[in-house]
């Protein structure tokens, strides 16, 4: 499994990466690497990420949104793509994604608490997900 330090000198390649997520990437993310796709395929990406009805959820249908996927990463000339989201379609989007040529990336992140005084006199805490760098998923 191969990690994608981004922190100072343990970085040691830039990877285009395309996002293949329903959120629009950090800018440290954007930093190590990761593209966003143009508004029309932001827009096909989200329609084929979203499932609405358990009806959507078909093996047929799972599969065929994997492919059209990865079908759209190869349009874009990452080497590297960035997944997330529901669950029961990550494993057929990897598999799809590596049958393509495309090495699929997690986002690692550290769940950060900062304290902010408050006007009161009391303090809020809050917590951030600091982006630390890409996970390629595991090959099975």
């Amino acid at each position: 499994m191969r990690h994608y330090p981004f922190s100072g000198r343990n970085f040691k390649m830039i990877p285009k990466i395309l996002n293949l997520t329903q959120h629009t990437g950090t800018p440290d993310q954007a930093g190590a690497g990761l593209q966003e796709p143009s508004p029309e395929q932001k827009k096909e990406i989200l329609s084929l990420i979203t499932f609405n009805e358990i009806s959507d959820c078909s093996r047929k249908s799972i599969l065929a949104r994997a492919n059209r996927l990865a079908q759209i990463a190869c349009e874009s000339g990452c080497p590297s793509a960035m997944i997330g989201g529901a669950s029961y379609l990550q494993g057929t989007l990897e598999k799809e994604l590596r049958f393509a040529g495309i090495v699929p990336v997690h986002a690692f992140t550290k769940r950060v608490g900062v304290e902010e005084a408050t006007p009161e006199g009391g303090v809020k805490k809050t917590f951030v997900f600091q982006f630390e760098g890409w996970v390629e998923s595991a090959i099975i």
